[in-house]
């Protein structure tokens, strides 16, 4: 069951579910799922706005501020993907751990190339831990 909390410092104007997806209760907006943008080929980020200043988070980031009550501090204490994959933001894969024991777990994450004109971005997000993809269709 997805269940959705408050970003803490976004009270009542973003909120995070379980699942790694993203609220926005902005003037208009009335809890519209916002667009998540993978531009580093690394992480899913987000972009926040807030009395007219501009932060940018890592998806991951904001589910530890929310569920594991993370503080993000530079590189004391840091949020791990259990699995290695950086695109799977569920609680369930997330863990408060320090630098040294993150770097433990690092695998090399797998850059997806996803410039198929009729494929969605949620369908790129879905391929994310396959390194070799070929599709073929016939056009009738």
């Amino acid at each position: 069951m997805e269940i959705f909390k408050d970003v803490p410092g976004y009270y009542s104007i973003y909120q995070v579910s379980n699942l790694g997806r993203v609220k926005t209760f902005r003037t208009g907006e009335k809890g519209k799922i916002m667009k998540l943008n993978d531009s580093d080929g690394i992480y899913l980020k987000v972009g926040f706005s807030k009395g007219g200043k501009r932060k940018t988070w890592r998806v991951h980031q904001l589910v530890a501020m929310a569920f594991l009550n993370h503080t993000p501090n530079g590189h004391n204490l840091v949020v791990d993907h259990i699995n290695g994959d950086n695109f799977d933001n569920r609680l369930t894969n997330l863990r408060i751990t320090t630098h040294k024991q993150n770097l433990n777990n690092y695998r090399k994450p797998i850059k997806k190339s996803c410039n198929l004109a009729d494929v969605s971005d949620n369908w790129c997000t879905n391929v994310s831990n396959v390194a070799n993809i070929e599709i073929s269709y016939n056009l009738i």
